[in-house]
């Protein structure tokens, strides 16, 4: 027997994660005795398809279905045209002309099934979803206590949605990553998996601002040198795709980008970001992209190093020449200074850092989190 409060608690369930997708399709089944249930989500923009669960549907036919008949299929584009609505067979199509429509002379040959009630909702961005229950000619159609029954359940269902949608992009890869990068130095920005942008942080809207060899939109980042963006949407391309063992190399990468200007090349690395499984989380971050002006990060890197060990400006400016790779001898030809001054200062800065040597001093400070924390 059909129990209304069980199939409502099983759509939120679902929307958290405590009960698959499938077994919530299962009992909203019985609102019409419907023998399949269908449930897509899908992009606004490409109407390319997220993810989909056709139960107790061949996936033979899913496929034919997806591949050959969706366009012909009537009820798909008017539950497309109306978001938010439920619709059935009869708002839209009579018996005379599903018996003449060549696709529901497929559907019901292949499936089976000949009515429907249904309808789809735009959970948040640009993610929309469809819902549908399907159920044989000998059931008839859906009658108006059945209608009533599913648009009570409709409503539940596009809350459900609503709220697995949030999760996603709340969770700990979801929306909510950006957060931990707001106030650093380091620009960041956010891709969805087909490569558009969900989000960047200050830093990274300067430098886009700037104009010197980066380009930050809506439809994802490029870089304005042709040769620069063609590798950068490389490592783009494969961090959206994800990563197998048998990969030659991991997905991603690390590369710089130069610049207009003449100043010093970008620092970026591309990463992907695992996802959290989600019938409604297609929006989550699936790449992020950091950006580091070594300009930035070097001036940075000498007031945490004067806050960490309270090095004088002497120590502080040769730790930083040790660190950006000069020799002593270089540093002492370039500031004109005597070998055993800088040693002596060099001494002090071992002191200070509870280092012996300057392979262990510039491996201590090239190790610390210099990009993290507020400008």
């Amino acid at each position: 027997m059909f129990d209304i409060d069980s199939t409502i608690r099983g759509l939120y369930d679902a929307a958290v994660g405590e009960l698959p997708w499938e077994e919530a399709l299962d009992r909203l089944a019985g609102a019409i005795d419907a023998r399949i249930v269908a449930m897509t989500s899908f992009d606004t923009q490409t109407s390319a398809v997220h993810h989909r669960i056709f139960r107790n549907l061949d996936p033979v036919l899913v496929e034919e279905y997806v591949t050959a008949y969706r366009e012909l299929d009537p009820r798909f584009h008017v539950m497309r045209a109306s978001p938010g609505a439920v619709i059935h067979d009869g708002l839209h199509q009579t018996d005379a002309m599903m018996d003449r429509d060549p696709f529901y002379a497929w559907y019901e040959r292949t499936s089976g099934m000949r009515y429907y009630i249904g309808g789809s909702t735009r959970p948040g961005g640009r993610l929309s979803a469809s819902l549908s229950l399907h159920r044989p000619r000998a059931r008839g159609p859906v009658a108006e206590v059945e209608i009533a029954r599913f648009t009570l359940l409709f409503e539940h269902f596009k809350r459900a949605a609503q709220i697995s949608h949030r999760l996603a992009l709340s969770g700990p890869n979801g929306g909510e990553t950006h957060l931990v990068t707001e106030g650093s130095p380091i620009g960041a920005v956010f891709l969805a998996a087909d490569g558009a942008t969900l989000h960047f942080n200050e830093a990274a809207a300067e430098i886009a601002a700037a104009g010197d060899g980066i380009e930050i939109s809506a439809r994802g980042i490029v870089a304005t040198r042709r040769g620069d963006d063609a590798a950068l949407q490389a490592h783009v391309a494969r961090a959206c795709a994800g990563f197998s063992p048998a990969d030659a190399a991991p997905p991603g990468g690390a590369m710089r980008i130069a610049r207009s200007s003449g100043r010093p090349d970008y620092l970026l690395l591309v990463v992907p970001i695992p996802r959290r499984a989600s019938f409604f989380g297609s929006a989550s971050p699936a790449v992020a992209i950091y950006i580091s002006d070594p300009a930035t990060v070097a001036s940075l890197r000498e007031e945490r190093l004067r806050e960490l060990y309270a090095l004088t400006p002497a120590e502080l400016r040769l730790a930083t020449r040790l660190t950006a790779g000069d020799t002593l001898e270089r540093i002492a030809a370039d500031l004109q200074l005597a070998m055993p001054t800088l040693r002596t200062q060099l001494a002090a800065v071992f002191r200070k850092t509870n280092t012996s040597r300057q392979t262990d001093l510039v491996r201590l400070l090239m190790a610390a989190p210099w990009q993290l924390g507020p400008r």
